[in-house]
C-alpha cells in the first residue's frame, strides 16, 4: 500500500513538473513572439518615417529648382 502511494506521489511529481516546462516553454516562445511584432513594428514605422522625409526632401528640391 506505502508503494502504491509512494508511486502516486512520484507520478504527480513528475506530471507537475513536466506541466511546469510545458507552460514556461509557451510563455518563452509568446514572448518571443511579441517581441518579434514590436520589432516588426518598430521597423515599419522608421521605415515609413524615413520614406516620408524622403518625400519631403524632394518635394522641397523640386520647389527650390522650380523657384529659380
Amino acid at each position: 500500500m506505502k508503494f502504491i502511494v509512494f508511486l502516486l506521489v512520484m507520478a504527480g511529481c513528475v506530471w507537475c513538473y513536466l506541466n511546469h516546462e510545458m507552460i514556461e516553454s509557451k510563455l518563452n516562445f509568446s514572448n518571443t513572439k511579441i517581441q518579434t511584432e514590436q520589432q516588426f513594428a518598430k521597423e515599419k514605422t522608421i521605415k515609413s518615417f524615413n520614406n516620408s522625409k524622403r518625400a519631403n526632401q524632394e518635394q522641397l528640391q523640386d520647389a527650390l529648382d522650380n523657384e529659380y
